[in-house]
């Protein structure tokens, strides 16, 4: 991925090995800078930054839409940098509020510079659970979006009778090293056995569920029999059980 963005009498060429990146894994690049005036500039606060940014105020080119996570600046009296970011487990992806970008130039005037923004996916042990969700029990995973450490996918239920108390439904997903923590967050219409003029009421329940790399992995893609006894577990819980 790369990008050419000119502030006078300033060049910035930004190159980004690849276009598609994970939770947790590195992004590497290069920038080079060249100066188009007979004068000297310092160059001394230039240099590429990883940032989240809120794409509404970004668009704006509100200061405060930018928040600083890294940065690696030019040596002095050189004009290329080679940087890399190690991107945390729990980073946030990319979604329509906002996602990573690499800006390159001087931070404190970030809308002069250039940047380019990052296409961050989940982590693989999240997208193994979601999909052998949707395959056994056909539930349908909604986009995923950022949650605080968590990222969050809304569940839609199937149209049948057995999860027909299911009024909504959640999962959140957090990496701890190298294990998956999963909250599964949902409300059910339960009926009412107590003096209410309402036969049902809504009870809501929070399970979460801590899966090793043993249970969600095995021989580096996922382990669905490992997954799908844990997802038996929860589901037992939510399903409606004859009187």
């Amino acid at each position: 991925m790369k990008g050419i963005f000119f502030s006078k009498p300033l060049e910035y060429n930004l190159d980004i090995d690849g276009e598609v990146w994970t939770q947790g894994s590195y992004i590497k690049g290069s920038l080079m800078v060249s100066n188009h005036s007979n004068l000297a500039i310092s160059l001394n606060n230039i240099g590429c930054h990883l940032c989240y940014s809120s794409s509404k105020k970004f668009k704006s080119k509100d200061p405060k839409s930018i928040n600083l996570i890294e940065s690696t600046l030019l040596q002095e009296g050189k004009t290329k940098l080679d940087f890399e970011f190690k991107l945390k487990n729990n980073c946030p992806i990319t979604e329509s509020t906002g996602t990573l970008i690499i800006i390159c130039g001087d931070i404190s005037k970030p809308f002069e510079g250039g940047f380019l923004e990052l296409n961050i996916k989940p982590m693989n042990p999240i997208i193994y659970l979601t999909e052998t969700f949707e395959m056994f029990y056909r539930f349908k995973v909604k986009p995923f979006k950022n949650k605080k450490d968590f990222i969050e996918a809304p569940i839609k239920a199937p149209d049948s009778k057995e999860w027909a108390s299911i009024q909504k439904m959640a999962l959140q997903f957090k990496m701890v090293t190298d294990e998956l923590e999963i909250k599964f967050i949902v409300t059910l219409k339960r009926l009412s056995f107590d003096d209410s003029p309402h036969k049902t009421k809504d009870e809501k329940k929070e399970i979460i569920k801590i899966l090793t790399k043993k249970e969600y992995e095995l021989y580096g893609s996922a382990n669905q029999e490992g997954i799908k006894k844990i997802l038996d577990e929860v589901m037992s819980e939510i399903k409606i059980k004859p009187l």
